[in-house]
């Protein structure tokens, strides 16, 4: 049985920033599972180092282009299609300087 999968916008209180990600929608099963999603898609949250760590390249030392998951608004948008039934990025918003 697939669990149900929801669109989630994520968003950074703060975007007068630049060379940062300002928002991105993802799918996700909950709204604690999409904080810990990275916008480029490839890094996850490191709980012990509490950083975001690239899968190929380790810690990536780009803390600053986006925000801790405790710091992440995250809106639920709805359902998504029945064909997701794993956590990805669908689009993300990235602020160039």
């Amino acid at each position: 049985m697939t669990r149900a999968m929801n669109l989630y916008l994520l968003s950074r209180p703060s975007t007068a920033a630049f060379n940062v990600y300002t928002s991105a929608v993802v799918v996700a099963s909950s709204e604690e599972e999409a904080r810990l999603l990275h916008p480029d898609g490839q890094s996850h949250w490191d709980v012990e180092q509490e950083e975001w760590v690239d899968k190929m390249w380790g810690p990536s030392g780009r803390d600053h282009v986006w925000r801790e998951p405790s710091k992440v608004q995250v809106t639920l948008l709805g359902t998504a299609a029945a064909s997701y039934n794993s956590c990805v990025v669908v689009l993300a918003s990235f602020s160039a300087g």
